[in-house]
C-alpha cells in the first residue's frame, strides 16, 4: 500500500471558493481517455441485466459483477465507477467500501472527472473515508473544473441564492452559477435545464440581480430550455411543462 499521504483520497485541493468572479466551461468527453470495444460491450451488458424493469431481487449480480469488472479491467471508466458502486453495495462478498475508494482513486490517476466527484460523495458521506463536507466540496470543485457535469450541475444549484446562506449550503453567484448549469446541460445533463428555467424567466443584470420583471423573451427562453431538459430526460422539467402549459393564462405575450 502506498504512503498514506499520496493517496489520491488525501490529496491538497484548494478549498471551495463560491465566489469566483468566472467560470470557464471544460467537457468531461475531452479529459477521459477513449473506450475499448469489448469492454464497452461488457459495461452494456451488465448495465442492461440492472434494468429499472427488472426487481432488484431477480438480478444476477454475480455476473453483473463479473462483467463490470471486466470492463474494468481494461480501463473502462464508466465501469470502474460501476464497479466501486457495487462494491459499496455489497454486490461482492470479497470487496467493500475501501476496494471502492481504491478503484475510485486509479480513475483518479487517469484523470477521469467524474471520479473526483465521486469521491467528494464519498467525504460528504463517510464512505470509505472519514466525512468532511469541507473536502468534499473541494472534490467537487475539482471535478467541475475538469468538466463534470453532475458536479457542474449540484454546485450550480447551490450558487442560486440571492445572498450566502453557509448553513444550509446555498451561497448567491448566480452568473457563475448560470455558467456552470449552462456547462453541464450542454454536455446532455437534463437536470440543470429544471434550475435553468427559474433563472431565465426573468430579467436580470449582468451581476444576477433579478428586478422581477418577465418579458416575452424570457419567458419563451424558460420554455426552450425546459424542452431541452424534457429531451435529455428530465423529469422535473416534464413536470413544470404540464403546469406551464395546464395553465395557458400564463404564456400569454406581453
Amino acid at each position: 500500500m502506498p504512503n498514506d499521504k499520496v493517496l489520491p483520497r488525501n490529496q491538497s485541493l484548494p478549498l471551495f471558493n463560491p465566489h469566483v468572479s468566472d467560470f470557464i466551461c471544460e467537457t468531461e468527453a475531452s479529459k477521459v481517455p477513449p473506450i475499448d470495444a469489448q469492454a464497452e460491450d461488457w459495461f452494456l451488458e451488465a448495465r442492461a441485466m440492472e434494468d429499472p424493469e427488472i426487481f432488484v431481487e431477480d438480478r444476477d449480480y454475480k455476473k453483473i459483477v463479473a462483467l463490470t469488472h471486466q470492463a474494468a479491467e481494461r480501463l473502462h471508466w464508466k465501469a470502474m465507477l460501476n464497479l466501486a458502486s457495487l462494491y459499496v453495495e455489497g454486490r461482492d462478498p470479497l470487496y467493500g467500501e475501501e476496494e471502492a475508494v481504491q478503484l475510485v482513486e486509479k480513475a483518479m490517476r487517469l484523470g477521469i472527472p467524474a471520479a473526483y466527484d465521486r469521491m467528494g460523495t464519498y467525504y460528504a458521506n463517510g464512505t470509505g473515508v472519514n466525512g468532511d463536507i469541507t473536502r468534499a466540496y473541494a472534490f467537487w470543485q475539482k471535478a467541475a473544473q475538469m468538466g463534470n457535469p453532475q458536479a457542474l450541475g449540484f454546485l450550480g444549484e447551490k450558487l442560486t441564492a440571492g445572498k450566502d446562506y453557509p448553513g444550509a449550503e446555498m451561497w448567491g453567484n448566480i452568473p457563475v452559477a448560470i455558467k456552470m448549469m449552462e456547462c453541464a446541460l450542454g454536455q446532455g445533463y437534463g437536470p440543470s435545464a429544471y434550475d435553468l428555467s427559474y433563472l431565465y424567466v426573468v430579467v436580470r443584470t449582468p451581476d444576477g440581480t433579478s428586478d422581477g420583471e418577465r418579458t416575452t423573451e424570457t419567458k419563451e427562453r424558460a420554455l426552450q430550455v425546459l424542452h431541452t431538459g424534457v429531451r435529455l430526460g428530465c423529469e422535473k422539467c416534464a413536470n413544470k411543462l404540464t403546469i406551464e402549459f395546464g395553465d395557458p393564462l400564463t404564456l400569454r405575450r406581453t
